[in-house]
């Protein structure tokens, strides 16, 4: 798996995936349906299956990522641009604290906790509710 941010530098172009690409094109949704897992839609893998095609990804290039966002002269410039712009949205975990001041994640974060908070309470019981019902079970479990 790789890390929030990846992108691939190749013959002097920065590949790299946006939510707007990933969530709202007919090759995102490819993409998704492609993936083994959410946590893929980051990585090299991704990247490389977008731009390619169905059965050719592109090859080559420097495989890089960054999880440091303490300044933006950790990323290229066409990816600054679209942090800025607010175009990373989408994937899970990609909420960097560095990006906001002190004042706007505690906002953030008080309008995050308490759902988040109600989601832990829940998800165990809710799993196992559903599971409970014999017609929800995997055939194997049955």
């Amino acid at each position: 798996m790789c890390e929030f941010i990846s992108w691939i530098e190749k013959d002097d172009e920065v590949l790299f995936l946006t939510g707007n690409e990933v969530f709202n094109t007919k090759r995102g949704r490819e993409l998704q349906n492609h993936c083994k897992s959410k946590d893929d839609l980051t990585g090299h893998g991704a990247i490389r299956w977008y731009f390619g095609t169905d059965d050719k990804p592109i090859s080559g290039g420097k495989e890089r990522e960054c999880t440091n966002f303490s300044t933006p002269d950790n990323f290229p410039k066409q990816i600054v641009r679209a942090i800025k712009k607010g175009q990373m949205w989408g994937f899970d975990d990609a909420t960097p604290q560095e990006l906001l001041t002190n004042t706007a994640w505690a906002e953030y974060e008080k309008i995050t906790n308490p759902a988040r908070a109600e989601y832990e309470k829940i998800k165990n019981t809710a799993f196992w509710n559903i599971f409970a019902d014999v017609n929800n079970r995997n055939p194997k479990w049955r």
